[in-house]
C-alpha cells in the first residue's frame, strides 16, 4: 500500500479539498504501467517518488499525455492532472560534477543537488526553486554554476571562485565553462559574461570577441 500524506491547504471557493484523491495511471515506455491513488493537492514530486519506488527506478521524470515535463514542485491540480490522467515516466540520465570539496548531480531539466562542504560549492539550497531545469552544471576548484533551461545562470560556493555571484547579464547564455576559480558564459549576441576571480574579467576584450 502506498502511504498518502494529506497536505493541510487553504483551498480557494472552486478548488478541490485537501483530502480529495485522484487515480493517476503512470506507463514506462515499455508499457509496464502502475495505477496510484493520490491526494489532487500532492506534488508530482510526490507521484515522481512513487513511480521510483513503484518501478524500482531511479531518476525518473514525469511526463504529462501532452508531452510537458511537469515541475516537482508542482500540485497535481496546478499540473492539471485530474482523476483518470495518464502520465509517462522517462528514465534520466544523472550527471556528477566535482569542486576539491563538494558534489552536485542533475539531470537535464531536473533540479541540482549538492553536498559537501557548503563554502566550496556543497550547498545551493539558497537558491531554492531557482536550481531547477537544470540544462548544465560546471564546477571550478570551489564553486560551482548551472545554466538552466531557460538561458539564466545561478552559481553557488566560494565567492572568490564565482560563487553566488548575480550578474543581470548572464541571461540568454548558450554555453558555461570554468577555470580554476572562475566561469566564462556565451551569450546568445555573442558577448562574453565572465566572474570569479577578478583576473579573468574580459570587459575590455568585448570589441574583440
Amino acid at each position: 500500500n502506498t502511504d498518502l500524506v494529506t497536505a493541510n491547504i487553504a483551498m480557494d471557493q472552486g478548488e478541490a479539498s485537501s483530502d480529495e484523491r485522484v487515480s493517476v495511471n503512470i506507463f514506462l515506455p515499455s508499457g509496464q504501467s502502475v495505477a496510484v491513488s493520490i491526494l489532487l493537492t500532492q506534488t508530482c514530486g510526490d507521484l515522481g517518488k512513487i513511480a521510483q519506488t513503484s518501478f524500482g527506478r531511479g531518476f525518473l521524470r514525469l511526463l504529462s499525455a501532452d508531452g510537458q515535463f511537469l515541475h516537482p514542485d508542482d500540485s497535481l491540480q496546478s499540473a492539471g492532472l485530474e482523476d483518470g490522467s495518464n502520465v509517462t515516466a522517462v528514465a534520466q540520465i544523472p550527471r556528477l560534477v566535482a569542486t576539491q570539496l563538494a558534489f552536485a548531480i542533475w539531470t537535464y531539466g531536473g533540479p541540482a543537488v549538492a553536498w559537501g562542504d557548503p563554502e566550496a560549492g556543497g550547498d545551493c539550497d539558497t537558491h531554492g526553486k531557482r536550481v531547477r531545469s537544470v540544462q548544465e552544471l560546471v564546477a571550478a576548484e570551489y564553486a560551482i554554476a548551472a545554466m538552466l533551461t531557460n538561458g539564466h545562470v545561478v552559481s553557488w560556493g566560494d565567492p572568490g571562485s564565482g560563487g553566488y555571484v548575480w550578474d543581470s547579464r548572464l541571461r540568454d547564455v548558450k554555453e558555461l565553462v570554468a577555470a580554476d576559480d572562475a566561469f566564462a558564459a556565451l551569450r546568445a549576441d555573442g558577448s562574453v559574461v565572465t566572474f570569479g576571480d577578478a583576473s579573468v574579467d574580459c570587459s575590455s576584450l568585448q570589441e574583440k570577441l
